[in-house]
């Protein structure tokens, strides 16, 4: 690229005034990652230690309670946005739902965890997964809403990707926390880890509802006023116009790949730990694992400003494919860092894997903000509730692959639970080498496969140009043609 055309191109790249959104207001939106991440993480956490570890339940059961709730997801995630976007209220189209989700997202995180311990399996199967649906609707009503939300917040091609890393910054200290919610199942004024998690239950249910309660108040809707919903598309319609756009297909499948490759193997770390670097012992692995979760937040929270400000020049789709490589560094020093004689080295493999995964849901969540305005372009209506959930199912379905999968990649490696620290050699070996090797190739993969994305800084301002001739056109320029912000 010529010096001349660089220097046009990071022109149109700089955000407008009226384009940037205050920080008390990126607070307030980046508070409710809290509830988001909270929603999305505690019960898949929870549910082996005190399903399984403590009551005994099939680990089949447990995964099928875990799985099918995300399968419901792929209904009621579309309907959510659809819904959402077709809402006309004095208070907005997304807060009045992330405030009525948060609420009863906060009533059944509590109700989810009052388990009968002396019911037979079968009948905690039932409540229990009877119970996570109710909840994951619950989750859908507020998380769609507030997804979208932070898509509409600025039209800034730049601005956007403040926004979200404003979000996610938030979202890894969430994650932080929950690196140690089992831990605070086990303190002794507990019973055992059921009568922890009723407990620790309602308190995350209240910070749920707390934190989903910031954005629902003190953040401003941008809806323009030109722009009305489709009211004569049904869902499966809307959900295929969605993905008809090849930006939005490539960036899913991306996400997709990566995510999957990831998970598809991140519960290998914690048998490496116990039967490869301590030999069966649980204690001190454990102590591991939870200082590994702690360091793979803090290095994302540390690489988001660093992603967010790389992404200004060298644009978003760059930064995605920078943050793939270094996420290739840290899947490549597993195979050192694992190490016997000095099990702390483990810790770099975090440190290296975040910021890959940083990028991936920064960027991610900054460039559907950019293809919503492509479908505004050829729709004429804005559909961030469609598309936010569009995205969030393709995230829950990178979460529901692995869990089909992982017993089978477990039994696969010949590793057998009654052998404890004596398994043989070449368990270790197999574990060790797909920790390694399968997010390697998603990373990779990920490169090639949003490589030739379309949309820069460029294509985006002339988007951008394009939508507001046409609303000036469409009000014969009598009006402002800013999105009007409802308070």
């Amino acid at each position: 690229m010529s010096s001349e055309n660089r220097s046009s191109c990071e022109a149109k790249a700089l955000t407008a005034d009226e384009d940037r959104v205050p920080k008390s207001e990126k607070l307030a939106y980046a508070v409710g990652a809290i509830a988001d991440n909270s929603c999305g993480n505690v019960v898949k956490n929870m549910a082996n230690p005190v399903l399984n570890m403590e009551l005994g339940m099939n680990p089949i059961l447990v995964g099928l309670a875990v799985a099918i709730p995300r399968l419901w997801d792929a209904f009621t995630d579309p309907l959510m946005g659809v819904i959402s976007d077709r809402t006309r209220t004095r208070w907005g189209r997304r807060r009045p739902f992330i405030l009525v989700g948060g609420f009863f997202s906060m009533i059944l995180m509590t109700l989810i965890w009052q388990i009968p311990t002396e019911a037979s399996q079968g009948v905690i199967f039932g409540l229990f997964l009877a119970m996570s649906l109710m909840f994951y609707t619950a989750y859908t009503v507020f998380g769609v809403p507030y997804n979208s939300l932070g898509f509409e917040l600025s039209t800034g091609y730049n601005e956007r990707t403040r926004v979200m890393a404003w979000r996610y910054f938030f979202g890894s200290f969430s994650g932080v926390l929950m690196q140690w919610t089992f831990w605070l199942t086990q303190r002794s004024v507990f019973h055992d880890t059921v009568h922890g998690m009723k407990w620790v239950g309602f308190g995350i249910g209240v910070s749920v509802f707390l934190t989903a309660l910031i954005p629902a108040i003190f953040v401003k809707e941008r809806v323009p006023r030109e722009a009305e919903p489709k009211d004569g598309i049904g869902l499966v319609a809307s959900v295929r116009e969605a993905f008809a756009l090849r930006p939005f297909r490539m960036l899913m499948a991306t996400q997709l790949v990566v995510l999957v490759g990831f998970l598809l193997v991140a519960f290998l770390g914690s048998y490496i730990a116990v039967y490869h670097i301590y030999g069966g012992e649980m204690k001190p692995a454990s102590a591991l694992m939870g200082a590994m979760g702690t360091v793979y937040h803090f290095s994302t929270m540390a690489a988001i400003p660093l992603v967010t400000w790389i992404s200004t020049k060298v644009g978003k789709k760059n930064t995605l494919i920078m943050g793939f490589g270094i996420g290739c560094v840290g899947t490549i020093l597993s195979w050192w860092c694992f190490n016997r004689g000095a099990p702390y080295w483990a810790l770099m493999v975090p440190l290296f894997q975040a910021p890959g995964l940083a990028a991936t849901w920064t960027m991610s969540a900054s460039m559907v903000a950019d293809i919503c305005d492509l479908d505004e372009l050829k729709s004429r209506a804005r559909r961030e509730g469609l598309f936010g959930a569009c995205q969030g199912w393709i995230m829950k379905l990178g979460f529901t692959i692995p869990m089909v999968f992982t017993g089978f990649i477990l039994v696969g490696t010949g590793f057998d639970a009654d052998l404890g620290g004596a398994q043989a050699e070449q368990t270790i070996f197999l574990m060790r080498v797909l920790f390694a090797l399968i997010p390697l190739v998603s990373f990779i993969a990920g490169m090639f496969l949003i490589w030739r994305y379309p949309i820069d800084a460029e294509k985006a301002q002339a988007t951008r140009e394009e939508l507001e001739q046409r609303r000036l056109s469409l009000i014969h320029i009598s009006e402002p043609t800013r999105p009007e912000r409802i308070s």
